[in-house]
């Protein structure tokens, strides 16, 4: 099984009154189409690139194709994930900064959410780096709040204003079935709210958790409940990228885990490849 492609999905971040008109952003998650059609989701192959020190090449490339996304849909705010370790090198997080700054016209509806693999408190100058993009109009959010190095004691010594916070999904699918988990996520969005402007709740899946999240106080959430889909179409990985992700553990052990089968996701994207335009992007430029 080789990864020959890559592809963007887009899941919509929706205000929980109206979700099926409000989106803040949609955002784009990295699939990987194999050899035999098969199609992979991050979780696959993203910590076996970080733990090679070679993320960086993911993330210069699937905000290479966000932009593309945005440039042909005029109306759309998307996101991508950046790896703390990106952020951590600083050649890499110079392209990054680069690639924003040759596109101006686009940042304003460009939010870069930095995930929690890595302790962002150990990062030299984390908040000038940040500061970097969101003076390009870019925003910045915190992606798994509470959940592995994004605790609240640690992002207390990380000067960063963040513009976005969101709160990893265990605090909503694991936690919320009891009344002292419900008022963990109560108390998770409050501080979450010390933070940054927008909070977001992730994993709602189905309405009972969006009616979690509304009783609990969220403005905002994301999850497979709402409607998402492909963005664009697939693109050759980096041929860097593919030798390394063929050679990982993570990818050995990997099988199919988007939903629906492989030719499905594959009509999926052909049909927003000719439409150009996501499903979740043509509810933003409603």
């Amino acid at each position: 099984m080789r990864p020959v492609r890559i592809g963007l999905f887009a899941e919509p971040v929706a205000d929980l009154e109206s979700p099926d008109i409000n989106v803040l952003y949609a955002e784009c998650l990295a699939r990987l189409q194999t050899s035999d059609g098969a199609v992979l989701r991050g979780g696959a192959f993203v910590s076996a690139l970080e733990q090679a020190g070679e993320v960086s090449r993911l993330d210069h490339q699937i905000l290479s194709l966000v932009f593309e996304a945005l440039a042909a849909n005029p109306g759309a705010h998307l996101s991508c994930n950046i790896s703390p370790y990106t952020l951590a090198d600083p050649v890499a997080w110079d392209r990054i900064v680069h690639a924003i700054a040759t596109h101006t016209d686009l940042a304003s509806r460009l939010t870069l959410e930095i995930t929690e693999s890595a302790p962002l408190d150990e990062i030299s100058a984390v908040g000038d780096r940040l500061r970097q993009v969101q003076t390009s109009g870019c925003r910045i959010a915190l992606d798994d709040f509470g959940s592995g190095y994004a605790r609240f004691h640690r992002l207390c010594h990380v000067d960063v204003h963040w513009d976005v916070v969101k709160i990893d999904r265990k605090y909503l699918t694991d936690l919320s079935n009891t009344s002292s988990g419900r008022v963990s996520l109560v108390s998770m969005i409050s501080l979450a709210e010390c933070l940054a402007p927008l909070v977001v709740v992730e994993g709602i899946e189905n309405q009972q958790n969006l009616a979690v999240a509304r009783s609990a106080g969220a403005q905002f959430g994301q999850g497979w409940l709402f409607e998402n889909g492909a963005l664009g179409g697939w693109r050759d990985i980096d041929p860097s990228l593919r030798d390394r992700i063929t050679a990982s553990r993570a990818m050995r052990a990997a099988a199919v885990v988007c939903s629906g089968s492989a030719s499905a996701i594959g009509k999926r994207m052909a049909l927003a490849r000719s439409q150009q335009c996501s499903l979740s992007a043509r509810r933003l430029l409603a």
